[in-house]
């Protein structure tokens, strides 16, 4: 699932880049400084939902528990 997000967020990456222009910026510092506004955004978002679904899996009554449960009692 964390391998899936990475891909989405890579794909986000391409969408948004790929032919992003800024007007009058010959040294590239306005859009050096978009494209990174962008990829925090999408970064802290990706990182956000990846600890959401940790806390999920990992957590009380998850899939990680109860594969630990089936296990001992050998199920």
């Amino acid at each position: 699932v964390h391998g899936a997000g990475i891909v989405d967020m890579v794909d986000k990456i391409v969408a948004f880049s790929t032919g992003l222009t800024v007007a009058d910026d010959p040294g590239c510092t306005k859009i050096r400084a978009e494209l990174t506004n962008y990829l925090d955004q999408l970064s802290k978002a990706q990182r956000r939902a990846s600890g959401d679904f940790d806390k999920v899996e990992f957590g009380p009554g998850g899939n990680l528990q109860k594969l630990i449960a089936a296990f001992l009692i050998g199920g």
